[in-house]
């Protein structure tokens, strides 16, 4: 960790993988040099913390209630793509479950863009992050 991060309770083994959606800008640097020059990327926007829905019912459980529904321990996002537009189309995720098999979800653009949080300049993850639940 660079030393002039503060110390932070997330990405500490916890007991699931947990992901984040983000957007990175940079902005074109009019420097008069005559090339194209730009600035160093830039955290734009974050979302909190999510896992994927377990596909599974619980052993025990005869369906699905709010009371234990999960996430699979392990969980790796491995492909993103946008069907459609980036305003009203869908974000297509594949992951993997358990090292073992893969699943594919959808999420609305709008939804998406609703979990995106603005960074202001000088803020760090830790700042706008809420820990999945």
């Amino acid at each position: 960790r660079p030393e002039h991060r503060k110390e932070s309770n997330y990405a500490l083994h916890g007991h699931h993988y947990t992901h984040a959606f983000f957007t990175i800008a940079r902005q074109h640097n009019n420097s008069g040099g005559g090339g194209d020059e730009y600035t160093p990327f830039q955290l734009k926007r974050i979302s909190n913390e999510f896992l994927f829905r377990a596909l599974s019912i619980p052993i025990g459980e005869e369906k699905e209630s709010p009371n234990n529904i999960d996430g699979d321990i392990i969980q790796f996002a491995s492909g993103l793509d946008v069907y459609g537009s980036d305003i009203d189309g869908k974000l297509v995720l594949s992951y993997g479950i358990n090292d073992c098999e893969g699943a594919v979800m959808t999420i609305s653009m709008a939804k998406l863009q609703q979990m995106l949080i603005e960074v202001e300049s000088g803020q760090e993850v830790v700042d706008l992050m809420r820990a999945a639940r």
